[in-house]
């Protein structure tokens, strides 16, 4: 990409395409373009990690933002305030649409672009490479009448892809009347009621909910519980006969009980709606093609590929027990490590790396060195 409009004879349009097209043939999940002194620096994601792509220092690199300002429909004469938008992908040869974000910087605007290729998004089950035991216990529960099932992990660790397989999923088991809320949608998903929160009138996630709850639906999404009151109306819902599904910010299994419990939610409540509570990152590979070694074929990083990392527990009658009467979340974790079904994330990491299917350093790196979560069975080994 370095060779791109190096004489500065491109035109933005042009230059656009090529960039999208690299992104599209490297996998990319975002663009970022940001102004730097002397030229626009060009940035990809993959797999989940921002990679330096080229440093374009020509008039048409400089023109950029304000291209993909007008093809997003946003006010390209406006320079000092965040706006957001949408292209269709069929302009850069992809069935699906990219997410745009204008934000201004001291340098200049720095826009992302985030890809949503349905091309390549099956949002299946099976195409996820979970574990198996956490696979057969998540269908299990996905075929239940009602019950509340939570997922958890940072932006990036692949809850909303879990979210809408495990939709398409119990549309394959006859459960038709299924409504979501988002914010944003992040995809189309056919045969499945959607819709987006809209606070400029009014229209957020509890007062959402409040209204879906009349339309007799069968299962409940919410792309996420992020204060008291969806919370609670949430867990009436599941509580009430609907099934639920929805995301949660915390660090793990344990840390979404504690969450819940610090929103106020009764004890009661959460332990009687909630079914399943599922923790999960994203790891890189290794790459198969140099064993970590790095090569054409990674960008020389060592990795290529995602594979995810799970912990859940299945809230049963001992585990509501125990949530009842939680005095910190470090018992809590204590008490589920003694159950047979429930595997730490460090557990579960060791046996990827030993399997060769990652590297302590990307484990270290997802997980963070100094975490309690983190922690292989040996616990030597990340310290």
């Amino acid at each position: 990409m370095n060779d791109i409009d190096k004489d500065g004879s491109t035109e933005p349009s042009v230059l656009l395409e090529k960039i999208a097209g690299e992104a599209l043939e490297a996998q990319a999940t975002d663009i970022h373009l940001e102004h730097t002194t002397g030229g626009i620096s060009v940035k990809f994601r993959i797999d989940g990690r921002l990679v330096d792509m080229a440093h374009l220092k020509t008039p048409a690199a400089s023109r950029l933002p304000t291209l993909i300002k007008y093809l997003a429909k946003l006010k390209t004469y406006m320079h000092r305030c965040p706006q957001d938008g949408e292209i269709d992908g069929a302009k850069f040869g992809f069935k699906g649409r990219v997410r745009v974000s204008v934000y201004p910087t001291v340098e200049g605007e720095k826009v992302a672009l985030r890809i949503f290729n349905e091309d390549k998004r099956s949002f299946r089950l099976k195409s996820l490479n979970l574990p198996e035991d956490y696979l057969a216990t998540l269908k299990r529960q996905l075929r239940q009448p009602e019950g509340l099932l939570l997922f958890t992990g940072p932006a990036g660790s692949g809850k909303t892809t879990t979210i809408y397989s495990s939709i398409n999923y119990i549309l394959k088991h006859g459960r038709t009347n299924i409504i979501t809320i988002e914010d944003p949608v992040e995809a189309r998903l056919e045969g499945v009621t959607q819709t987006a929160v809209d606070r400029a009138v009014g229209l957020d996630f509890p007062q959402a909910l409040r209204c879906l709850l009349r339309q007799d639906p069968e299962v409940i999404a919410v792309g996420e519980i992020r204060d008291e009151n969806t919370a609670r109306i949430t867990l009436r819902a599941a509580f009430t006969g609907h099934l639920g599904l929805s995301a949660i910010h915390a660090g793990s299994v344990v840390s979404v009980f504690v969450r819940l419990l610090e929103m106020q939610v009764e004890p009661f409540l959460l332990t009687s709606a909630l079914r399943l509570v599922t923790a999960q990152r994203l790891l890189r590979k290794l790459c198969t093609g140099c064993g970590g070694e790095g090569c054409e074929e990674c960008l020389q990083s060592g990795y290529k590929g995602r594979l995810p990392l799970v912990e859940y527990v299945v809230v049963d009658e001992d585990v509501r027990e125990r949530v009842k009467n939680c005095s910190s979340e470090k018992s809590l974790l204590e008490f589920l490590k003694r159950e047979k079904s429930f595997r730490p994330l460090g557990e579960r990491a060791e046996y990827l790396i030993e399997a060769g299917k990652t590297d302590l350093a990307e484990v270290q790196r997802a997980l963070g060195p100094g975490s309690v979560y983190a922690g292989l069975q040996t616990g030597k080994d990340m310290a």
